[in-house]
């Protein structure tokens, strides 16, 4: 039976050192094994649930100006950096906008000459301006917050974050087309205990980003 599949096997193969191996089906074999009887998917799914969950109450939740979004299944995670503004920011800038504000438009009525009929015409026309102003206005408002509210991803944030954890002793990457999501991907017998030195220095790591940004303002 071997031989015969060999035969069959062999024209559509490409070259290589590990075809047709037999302790390469031995190894392969063998993770499988392993895999189920240390039962490492269920470890990932379990572990991954936790580790997201940590990751959105310590970093998503209380770095908001930094960490965009947090995704991904299992031991597969993406965390998105994103370049936010602090409350104090936001605050200074509200209060500016409401010192800084003008009262709407609103065009006098003028005193009509002709009669109450040209006046309820002048009246409407005025109240027709009016409602076409507001209604732009809302407009305007509606996409300048719709453009505030788009994140802006931070590959620096991204960078600086996986370069500070290095240096602390845990590997992660940087991922993603804007090169601005932290990509973790331990290995399936990853435990408790890692996931929260993980949590733990990314956290660390964050707030040394934040500080750092505070003092080159």
């Amino acid at each position: 039976m071997k031989q015969r599949l060999t035969y069959v096997l062999l024209p559509s193969l490409p070259p290589s050192l590990h075809s047709q191996q037999q302790y390469s089906c031995a190894i392969g074999e063998a993770v499988l094994d392993i895999i189920k009887e240390e039962k490492l998917q269920e470890n990932a799914l379990l572990i991954g649930n936790y580790l997201k969950q940590e990751i959105e109450e310590k970093l998503l939740l209380p770095f908001p100006s930094v960490i965009g979004e947090v995704r991904g299944l299992g031991l597969f995670l993406g965390v998105e950096c994103i370049e936010g503004k602090e409350e104090e920011e936001e605050e200074e800038e509200d209060k500016d906008k409401e010192e800084g504000a003008l009262p709407p438009f609103l065009p006098q009525k003028e005193t009509a000459v002709g009669g109450e009929e040209q006046q309820q015409k002048e009246g409407e026309e005025i109240e027709e301006g009016e409602e076409e102003e507001e209604e732009e206005q809302q407009q305007q408002q509606q996409q300048q917050q719709q453009r505030a509210a788009a994140p802006i991803p931070s590959s620096e944030a991204a960078e600086w974050i996986v370069a500070r954890a290095r240096e602390r002793g845990v590997q992660s990457s940087v991922d993603g087309p804007e090169k601005n999501v932290l990509k973790i991907k331990p290995p399936l017998c990853f435990g408790k205990g890692e996931a929260d030195l993980l949590v733990s220095t990314l956290q660390a790591a964050v707030s040394e980003y934040i500080e750092m940004r505070r003092e080159k303002k």
